[in-house]
């Protein structure tokens, strides 16, 4: 049994990807203090988890993308593919830049979804 998930870089979600490209994400939220070395509460990254295995839980196979930036999720295929930013708080300027930059790259992409501790269950909307 497994206790992390991988996650691929690219919309195409290509699972051929050399590992150093890839990101992983453990199977329950609680399991991400006992692997992290930080001693801070990071709770944006304890938010990603969870609507990573959200998305999951409703079949979608998410997939990250960087480029002059980096988006947290991309879910869907082909043309019909959109961003998710997950964020504690307010959006940063990270953010948005990461999601210009997509945009650039895929301008016919659905519009972006920016969660955070205050819409957390708009993930069920997806």
């Amino acid at each position: 049994m497994s206790i992390a998930i991988d996650i691929s870089s690219g919309v195409e979600c290509n699972r051929q990807r050399a590992a150093y490209q890839q990101k992983f994400y453990p199977i329950d939220p609680g399991l991400w203090r006992c692997v992290t070395t930080t001693t801070s509460s990071n709770k944006g990254k304890l938010l990603e988890v969870a609507v990573y295995l959200a998305l999951r839980q409703q079949g979608h196979e998410p997939c990250y993308w960087r480029e002059g930036g980096e988006v947290d999720f991309v879910i869907g295929q082909g043309t019909s593919v959109r961003p998710i930013q997950v964020t504690w708080d307010a959006p940063a300027n990270r953010h948005e830049d990461a999601l210009e930059a997509f945009y650039s790259r895929f301008p016919h992409a659905e519009e972006a979804v920016i969660i955070t501790r205050h819409n957390f269950e708009q993930i069920h909307d997806l």
